[in-house]
């Protein structure tokens, strides 16, 4: 068995130009993650092929995206009593609103964006993450 990796290039009109590959990903898709994917929220897809002659066999699908990240995240409280944890929580609401704003000026509104908040600062913030639908995202990282 050979293995190949196949980008799903798609026409002007976003439909597939190899289908008969794309309804392939699409089926694999369906049965791993129970859906099929969106292809076009996707800034490039591939499917991972075990190749035997003519035929293959979809046997992984690799999606990416670029989103921003921001890797500093950090607001410390001036005092230490209630009224310096209350002007912290509005730098960080201050914060957040002006990223969001800065990344809907880029044009990637509706886009994710990564925000990197230390595990002992997190505990701090998670009634503020809950009330601005803000999830946690664990990723693992590589240099290019």
């Amino acid at each position: 068995m050979n293995l190949r990796m196949v980008p799903i290039d798609l026409n002007q009109n976003g439909t597939p130009r190899d289908e008969k590959l794309c309804a392939a990903l699409q089926l694999y898709c369906e049965k791993t993650f129970g859906t099929e994917l969106v292809i076009g929220y996707y800034r490039r897809v591939w499917a991972v092929l075990g190749c035997e002659g003519d035929s293959y066999t979809v046997m992984g699908a690799i999606a990416t995206r670029l989103e921003p990240d921001v890797p500093i995240f950090h607001i410390t409280p001036p005092t230490q009593d209630r009224e310096g944890l209350k002007i912290a929580h509005l730098g960080v609401e201050l914060a957040v609103y002006r990223l969001r704003s800065y990344y809907e000026d880029l044009g990637l509104r509706g886009s994710g964006v990564l925000i990197y908040v230390s595990e002992i600062a997190e505990k701090m913030w998670k009634r503020f993450f809950a009330r601005n639908g803000i999830t946690k995202a664990s990723r693992y990282t590589t240099t290019v």
